[in-house]
């Protein structure tokens, strides 16, 4: 029998900062280039993951997702 110890950490500030889950979403945003993208490979709705960015940009000192208008016709690329 393997016994394993298992748990989550996050950070917290005024609300949820940092966890396991945004940091997840961070890493699909980095590699899709797109929240929306993102959003669908962890089955969340759009909404929620663009509500978790905002959250993150306006607790960090810097923001950590730089949004542009995208979507058809919507934005370049940058």
């Amino acid at each position: 029998m393997t016994i394993q110890i298992k748990g989550r950490i996050w950070l917290e500030a005024q609300d949820r900062f940092f966890g396991i889950g945004r940091m997840e979403l961070l890493e699909h945003i980095q590699r899709t280039g797109s929240i929306n993208q993102a959003a669908k490979a962890m089955s969340m709705s759009y909404k929620r993951a663009w509500e978790l960015v905002q959250s993150m940009n306006g607790q960090a000192d810097a923001p950590l997702v730089i949004t542009q208008t995208g979507g058809e016709k919507g934005g370049e690329p940058l």
